[in-house]
C-alpha cells in the first residue's frame, strides 16, 4: 500500500513538472517564428557582414555585439549558412534548460516542494523569457553566471575538483560573452580570500589562502586570454561607453520593475516583501550564503555605478 502512494506521489510530482516546463517552453516559443531581429540582435549581423574572425575576435565593438556568438554566428553563416532559428538556438536551448538545471544546483538551500516553487518562477520571470527569445548573451550569461558562483561555493565547502573545475570554465565563458560578469567573479573570488586572509590570521598558517589564490590565478590567466586582447587592440570600444550616464534613484526603480515584470505599485510592493521573506528565510537557513551573495550583488553594483556606463541610468 504504502509503495502504490509512494508510485502515485511520484508520477504525479512527473506531472507537475512536465506541466510546468511545457508552460515555460510555451511562453518563450508562443510565436517566435514571426519574431524578427530587432535593435541590439543586429549589432553581431552587422559585424560579421564587414569583419573576419580575426577583427571579430580583437574588438568588443562600440555596438556590443558580444565576440563568441558573433564567431559563432560568423562560422554558421560561412557553413551551413546563417537564419533566425539558428541564431536563436542558443539562448532557446540555455533558457529552457535554466528553469530546470538552476533549481537542481540549489537542491541543497531548498526543501520539498521549494524547487518547483523556484522552477516556476523561473518559468513565468519576464525577464528571462525577454533573454531566451532575444538573440544576445544573457540566457546563457544568466545561468552559467549563477551555476559558476553556486559552485565556487560549494567547491569551498564541499572539497570536490569538480566544483572548481565547473566554476573555472563557466567563469570565463561568461567573461568573454559578457565582460562585467567579471565583477561577480571577482566578488566570489575575493570573499573567499577574505575568508582565508582571517583563517591565516586565527593560526591555520596560510592554508585556506592557499586553496583558493591557484584556483583565481588560474581563472584570471583563462579570463585575462580572451578578454584582454579585444581590450587591448581596440580599447575606445570600452573607454567610449564608460563616464557618460550616471544612475538616478529611478534607475533601481526601472531596475526592479524589469525584474518582476510590472510597473504596478502593489505588484512591485508585494514582490519586494516576498523577497525579503525569502531573504529572512534563507539567513535562517544559511547566513552566511546569503552573505556571500549579498557581498557580490553590491560590489558588483559599487563598481557598475562608478562607472557611468553608456544607458545606466535607463536600467
Amino acid at each position: 500500500m504504502m509503495s502504490d502512494q509512494a508510485a502515485v506521489k511520484r508520477w504525479l510530482w512527473l506531472l507537475a513538472w512536465l506541466a510546468l516546463f511545457a508552460v515555460a517552453a510555451w511562453l518563450r516559443l508562443w510565436q517566435i517564428g514571426h519574431q524578427v531581429l530587432i535593435d541590439d540582435e543586429w549589432h553581431a549581423v552587422h559585424k560579421l557582414m564587414h569583419s573576419g574572425y580575426r577583427e571579430i575576435f580583437l574588438s568588443f565593438g562600440h555596438a556590443d555585439h558580444t565576440i563568441p556568438l558573433t564567431l559563432f554566428f560568423r562560422l554558421l553563416a560561412d557553413t551551413v549558412g546563417l537564419s533566425e532559428w539558428r541564431m536563436r538556438a542558443l539562448p532557446l536551448a540555455f533558457g529552457l534548460a535554466t528553469v530546470l538545471v538552476l533549481p537542481w544546483v540549489a537542491r541543497p538551500w531548498l526543501k520539498r516542494c521549494e524547487p518547483w516553487m523556484f522552477a516556476a518562477l523561473l518559468a513565468v520571470s519576464p525577464l528571462l523569457i525577454h533573454f531566451t527569445r532575444y538573440v544576445r548573451p544573457y540566457a546563457l550569461t544568466v545561468p552559467m553566471g549563477f551555476i559558476a558562483m553556486l559552485a565556487l561555493w560549494r567547491w569551498w565547502h564541499e572539497r570536490k575538483p569538480a566544483w572548481a573545475w565547473t566554476f573555472v570554465v563557466l567563469a570565463t565563458a561568461c567573461a568573454w560573452l559578457h565582460p562585467l560578469t567579471l565583477l561577480f567573479t571577482a566578488a566570489g573570488l575575493t570573499w573567499f580570500g577574505l575568508i582565508g586572509l582571517a583563517r591565516w590570521w586565527q593560526g591555520d598558517r596560510g592554508q585556506a589562502l592557499m586553496r583558493i589564490l591557484p584556483l583565481g590565478a588560474l581563472t584570471t590567466l583563462l579570463c585575462s586570454a580572451l578578454v584582454l586582447p579585444p581590450l587591448l587592440a581596440d580599447p575606445t570600444a570600452m573607454a567610449s561607453k564608460s563616464g557618460i550616464h550616471q544612475v538616478q534613484w529611478l534607475t533601481f526603480v526601472r531596475g526592479w520593475e524589469l525584474l518582476i515584470g510590472s510597473a504596478n505599485l502593489l505588484v512591485a510592493g508585494l514582490s519586494l516583501v516576498l523577497a525579503g521573506l525569502g531573504a529572512w528565510r534563507l539567513w535562517r537557513r544559511d547566513a552566511a550564503f546569503l552573505g556571500y551573495w549579498i557581498f557580490m550583488t553590491l560590489v558588483a553594483l559599487v563598481v557598475t555605478v562608478s562607472l557611468d556606463a553608456a544607458w545606466i541610468h535607463h536600467a
